[in-house]
């Protein structure tokens, strides 16, 4: 069934919503700017939320679900271990090299948090915990399958990994470090290096098609 015009109009707001967050911060997204942007009036586009709560609630969920998709989402077409590892962090890499990545404060730009719904920020922090959570997944998947040494800390190097993703965000947000995203790379497979990584018969290059951006060459140079 096509969707209405109604429907329609809020695709529309939130996509425009989604594209101001990650361009100047969710502590800047009000209606009034949403109004200006789309040609509409404030109460129109206050109608499809009632709160700048539920705005910001709404930007945050439709947000998480495409990252997941974008990013998790597509490296299951690759086995499980390093290569889906490696397709993760490229894919990730690619959303912030974009510029495609949610700005929640304290999170992302230097807004105050209070300017950000408290909901919002709880299902941003739960997001980020849980997305922590899968490169740790992926960690154990590759020691499981004797890719990484049997001695490596999952936690230790999840995080580690996790850290290269935040400090990839700052060098990109705050400092427009066109280099940022080789450095990354580079730390990224000195990591797993260290980690005793060994190379796939089958490695994630061999899977393209499973990837969303094309960040990846950077892995498989």
């Amino acid at each position: 069934m096509q969707p209405d015009k109604h429907e329609r109009t809020h695709a529309a707001i939130m996509q425009q919503a989604i594209s101001e967050a990650c361009k100047n911060g969710m502590e800047r997204l009000s209606f009034s700017v949403l109004a200006e942007q789309l040609g509409m009036s404030k109460s129109g586009v206050y109608a499809h939320f009632g709160s700048v709560d539920a705005l910001h609630l709404q930007v945050v969920e439709a947000y998480c679900l495409r990252f997941e998709r974008q990013t998790f989402g597509a490296a299951l077409a690759v086995p499980p271990g390093l290569p889906r590892l490696r397709v993760i962090f490229a894919n990730w890499c690619g959303h912030i090299g974009a510029g495609n990545w949610l700005e929640v404060p304290p999170f992302g730009g230097a807004g105050e948090p209070g300017q950000v719904a408290a909901p919002a920020r709880q299902k941003w922090i739960k997001a980020l915990l849980a997305w922590r959570a899968r490169l740790a997944a992926c960690v154990s998947d590759a020691m499981a399958a004797r890719q990484l040494s049997a001695c490596t800390n999952r936690t230790q190097l999840a995080d580690d990994i996790y850290g290269l993703i935040v400090v990839l965000h700052h060098e990109i947000r705050f400092f427009n470090n066109a280099d940022a995203v080789r450095r990354a790379v580079a730390r990224f497979r000195s990591m797993l290096s260290a980690a005793g990584a060994r190379a796939e018969r089958r490695h994630a290059a061999d899977h393209q098609g499973a990837i969303a951006h094309s960040w990846m060459g950077l892995l498989t140079d």
